[in-house]
């Protein structure tokens, strides 16, 4: 039976996730860099989320599906340049989304329709778009409220202005 017990214990340590919020700010690369070395110390695997908040594109209908293609070209390499990264930096390759809406709806969602998320990490500031803050801005409004009220898991906010020594230095003070 104890043999069962550490292989159970093994599959749940491979089907944890740690889902970090990237918008390419600064503070949502530290998120990612602090939410990398929590996965690479617990075992869990990383997933990576952007959600595009697309503008209306009702006068720029001729340009509408171009635009878009655009936006979700950038999207995708700043992504990709942050998982090269924390690949390089942790030695994980996270997995990520890139998901269309608005961003607090997203983030619960992905959430609660993967139940093997077991903590989402958010950046305290960062821009999307021009000076628009994935969590500073209408998340932030809302995240005591609606985000760790709808969350099926722990939310941790890596605040601004942090250096990652700063951040790293904790952790690895909790494994010693």
């Amino acid at each position: 039976m104890a043999e069962d017990e550490k292989r159970q214990g093994a599959a749940g340590t491979r089907d944890r996730k740690i889902l970090v919020c990237v918008d390419g700010s600064e503070n949502s690369r530290v998120a990612a860099a602090f939410a990398a070395r929590l996965a690479r110390l617990t075992g869990a695997h990383l997933s990576l989320l952007h959600v595009l908040h697309l503008p209306t594109f009702s006068h720029w209908v001729n340009i509408k599906s171009q635009m878009k293609r655009e936006i979700r070209e950038q999207a995708e390499a700043m992504v990709g340049e942050i998982a090269k990264g924390v690949e390089e930096s942790c030695g994980i390759m996270p997995e990520f989304f890139i998901l269309e809406g608005l961003p607090r709806e997203r983030i619960i969602e992905t959430a609660q329709e993967d139940r093997a998320i077991r903590m989402v990490v958010v950046g305290a500031s960062g821009e999307q778009g021009h000076r628009r803050s994935v969590v500073a801005g209408s998340l932030a409004r809302h995240l005591g409220d609606r985000l760790t009220t709808d969350l099926p898991c722990p939310l941790l906010v890596v605040p601004p202005h942090m250096e990652e020594d700063e951040l790293c230095e904790g952790i690895d003070s909790l494994v010693r």
